[in-house]
């Protein structure tokens, strides 16, 4: 019985660290055209700029719940991104719009 119990407590601290030590880098935003999608890597090109999407990445389309598979290039989006170092970011949210409606400011 105990097994199990230590094996969800070792699973959530793990949790805990990784969503910790993202928050600790700078939280970023921009706005592009989608110019390459690599679903099987996870990643993207915007502005021509590589970026990692999350996982758990929040992905909308359009309004709508949405999916990172649902992307494609071409594709106008707003996205926010931690940015790890120069050349590593990761983007946690992505939204897109339908054609002609500008995206909220900040």
């Amino acid at each position: 019985m105990l097994k199990p119990l230590r094996r969800i407590v070792l699973l959530t601290a793990l949790a805990l660290l990784a969503t910790t030590a993202r928050a600790a880098y700078p939280e970023k935003e921009g706005v592009g055209y989608i110019e390459q999608i690599d679903v099987g890597a996870s990643t993207l090109i915007v502005n021509g700029l590589r970026f990692r999407v999350d996982p758990y990445a929040k992905v909308t389309i359009d309004g709508s719940f949405g999916a990172f598979t649902l992307l494609h290039e071409g594709m106008l989006i707003h996205y926010d991104y931690y940015s790890i170092s120069p050349t590593d970011r990761e983007i946690f949210r992505v939204e897109t719009r339908p054609e002609g409606q500008p995206f909220e400011s900040s």
